[in-house]
């Protein structure tokens, strides 16, 4: 976009996206925007925010981008320091004006105070920049952002737009999660193979389709070489590759990584048109400073990139691993903070087949859209020197779960702890039948007797029994328990 050290434009894009969901106390909720690339880069040495503009086609490609910026939960303030044509430009395609600084410039380059001499004298120009965004914060009233309020009864009613039926709906965030290697990058591939040639999806087809969708597949992959897996996988499966697409080039050297609120994103969308976009895995694409398991680092990202399906009205697939905790419920596996599941409408779980080793077991495990989709068994189909990913009809999918084709131990887990926990019971209640004392010596005895955890025996221990009100050991170190009636 900019001849002009382009990696600090970049960031200093991507620190706008981030200011925009963050609040930030230090210098980074101030952004200049400058025509005179020196003072970008000494603005951004002072660690402000910044923003390089030197002709008229990255004045267009700037504003575009500051017109898609959902700007409302933010505190950033703009600063146009240029000519000008290029302040209203600006100040043109922000919607909230309370954020923006008319006429920076003149409150900086004053008097002797010209562009020449800030060049020449760091500190004076640092003191500037500091005076303006003082005399902004000082004299701003926050009572005066502007405020919305819209009657329900004025609200119109719109019906979900969706791109598989009752699977995931565009302008909506579906997680799509397994374990490594069971076929998530496969499943990908055969939805967009079906939706590049406008074949039709299994399940309920809505009333108001004439014939299935058909349109462009985003793929956005940080694991699977688009030249040595992805196209070799969609010609597998049958895709009208024509109609599929990346923007990722990970063998150039200069290109930049995308991530969820990368500013290329609403360029990209409006040139491309996606009906489908996915992104695999999540965690190549939040950033390097974003920890996924805390939910306030999380949710702002993934409303931003649900904002931008909306806004340009594709469906939204982000593929997520699950963690090695087996003894979970496999809702609760997919790794990261809960609230990723939380952000989605719909979240799907795709398994192994607990007997059949070539089919997969795709489940629906969350639906705020809809009714829940019936589970659903592929199988990856070997065609001479090509792979794909096929619908198995046959496979038996009765008395199937997600537990059950996941490899998970909570499950037989659960049964287990709760037949210990019925025998301990049972145990504890013969032993508190004629006395209101039983020495831990004999409740451990007894737990070993029958092969019962220790653990799992406090457990029932605490439902059939309760402290002593005179204490709970004596001397000998007995416990006093009360048989609950």
């Amino acid at each position: 976009m900019v001849n002009y050290d382009c990696f600090k434009v970049y960031s200093s894009f991507s620190r706008i996206f981030d200011t925009f969901h963050k609040e930030h106390t230090d210098r980074r909720r101030f952004v200049f925007i400058f025509d005179e690339g020196q003072f970008c880069e000494d603005a951004f040495y002072l660690g402000f925010s910044t923003i390089y503009i030197s002709n008229e086609e990255e004045l267009k490609e700037v504003t575009e981008t500051l017109h898609k910026i959902p700007m409302s939960s933010s505190n950033c303030i703009i600063f146009p320091c240029c000519y000008k044509n290029v302040n209203e430009s600006i100040e043109a395609v922000i919607d909230d004006k309370s954020r923006v600084v008319r006429n920076a410039w003149k409150n900086i380059f004053t008097g002797c105070k010209t562009r020449q001499f800030y060049l020449c004298n760091l500190e004076d120009f640092d003191n500037a920049l500091i005076s303006l965004a003082d005399k902004y914060k000082s004299s701003k009233d926050e009572n005066t952002r502007p405020i919305a309020v819209h009657k329900f009864s004025d609200i119109e009613v719109k019906s979900i737009d969706w791109l598989w039926y009752p699977y995931i709906a565009k302008g909506n965030i579906t997680i799509l999660y397994a374990a490594p290697g069971t076929g998530k990058t496969f499943l990908t591939c055969w939805l967009a193979s079906r939706l590049s040639n406008g074949e039709a999806l299994p399940g309920t087809v809505p009333e108001e389709w004439e014939k299935p969708p058909q349109g462009v597949t985003m793929f956005f992959n940080a694991e699977d070489p688009a030249d040595r897996t992805l196209k070799p996988r969609l010609i597998g499966c049958g895709a009208d590759v024509e109609s599929i697409v990346t923007a990722e080039e990970w063998e150039n050297k200069d290109f930049v990584p995308y991530s969820f609120t990368d500013p290329r994103l609403p360029k990209l969308f409006e040139k491309v048109k996606p009906e489908l976009v996915i992104f695999d895995p999540m965690q190549s694409y939040i950033g390097p400073d974003v920890d996924m398991h805390r939910a306030n680092q999380t949710r702002p990202l993934l409303a931003h990139i649900n904002s931008l399906a909306k806004m340009y009205n594709f469906a939204l697939v982000i593929v997520c691993h699950i963690n090695k905790m087996t003894n979970q419920e496999i809702g609760d596996r997919i790794i990261g903070s809960q609230d990723i599941k939380g952000a989605a409408r719909s979240v799907l779980f795709l398994g192994q087949h607990p007997e059949l080793s070539e089919v997969k077991v795709l489940f629906q495990t969350k639906n705020n859209l809809a009714e829940w989709g019936e589970p659903l068994a592929f199988r990856i189909d070997n065609k001479g020197t090509e792979t794909g990913f096929v619908l198995d009809n046959v496979a038996d999918l009765r008395d199937l779960t997600p537990e059950k084709c996941s490899g998970s131990t909570t499950g037989k887990a659960r049964v287990y702890a709760e037949s210990q926990r019925s025998l301990a019971e049972e145990v504890i209640s013969e032993l508190f039948k004629d006395r209101d004392k039983v020495t831990t010596e004999e409740l451990k005895s007894a737990a070993s007797e029958h092969n019962i955890t220790w653990k799992e025996f406090q457990k029932a221990l605490s439902k059939v029994a309760k402290w002593h009100k005179g204490g709970y050991t004596n001397g000998d170190g007995d416990y006093y328990l009360k048989r609950i009636c």
